[in-house]
């Protein structure tokens, strides 16, 4: 083991701590303005609604991991990475620590997607369990994702449409017309912010399978309004950049094929 490597493990409370030591420093340079006549004294009322305000996240203690499930597709198109991560889960504190774990170095963008799970039922505890163990991730088999997919608990709203759309994008092959009405579900399900992460992976499954069945109008539709809903400034949160990209690499391949149908190429 190299003599420089070590871990460094800081208490739970430590950032509520660092938070309070924050607001007694801005407390202490707040007197030592007014002594030199720079500013005004703090009004009281005014002080004790600020500390009122900033007393849930001073108290508020970190919140269990969410757990990621990393889905490719299986097939020519995906690259080496991504086919490796396939099942791999891993945990995180909001969605925007996904798009990290996409790797793909497909030029023509990304097709995986990466499922959140809160997981507050007894199978994905065991599964959290066990990631607790390894180092980074744990490789999900095929019958801890059944297990996953099918073993009730009590599970809010959220795991619930996260374990619809496991089964569909496992299962779109053999089942199409469930697959599709489940994305749809997905993408119109703006009850919850959280969601987000879970709308973006139905719009890309749903792209994909609606352009596997020749339903190029629909695609196209889609894919338009991803790129309406994932504005630049929104992808960098949720996304990463490959998924980004494949969306509009496929906006402009159905553009194409409506401009240019297959059989006018063909005869040139």
């Amino acid at each position: 083991m190299n003599a420089y490597a070590f871990a460094l493990t800081l208490p739970e409370d430590m950032p509520s701590f660092l938070a309070l030591l924050g607001e007694l420093l801005c407390l202490k340079l707040h007197e030592t303005e007014v002594q030199l006549g720079r500013i005004q004294p703090l009004d009281v009322r005014d002080l004790l609604r600020r500390l009122a305000q900033a007393r849930p996240i001073l108290l508020r203690r970190s919140a269990t991991p969410c757990l990621f499930i990393y889905l490719s597709r299986n097939d020519s198109q995906s690259c080496a990475r991504c086919a490796k991560a396939h099942l791999h889960m891993f945990t995180g504190n909001n969605p925007g620590e996904a798009p990290v774990k996409i790797c793909c170095a497909n030029p023509l963008g990304c097709r995986c997607v990466v499922i959140p799970i809160i997981g507050q039922w007894p199978v994905a505890e065991r599964l959290r369990a066990r990631l607790s163990t390894e180092r980074g991730f744990l490789q999900l088999s095929q019958q801890d994702l059944h297990a996953l997919i099918h073993q009730g608990g009590d599970m809010c709203e959220q795991d619930q449409l996260a374990r619809r759309l496991l089964r569909a994008m496992l299962g779109n092959e053999t089942d199409p017309h469930d697959a599709r009405e489940t994305y749809l579900q997905a993408i119109a399900d703006t009850s919850n912010t959280s969601n987000v992460l879970l709308q973006g992976a139905a719009y890309i499954r749903l792209a994909d399978l609606l352009e596997q069945s020749g339903d190029f109008t629909e695609a196209l539709n889609v894919t338009r309004s991803f790129l309406r809903a994932f504005a630049e400034k929104d992808w960098q949160r949720v996304l990463d950049k490959p998924q980004y990209d494949r969306m509009r690499a496929l906006r402009t391949r159905l553009l194409r094929r409506f401009l240019i149908p297959p059989s006018a190429s063909a005869s040139c």
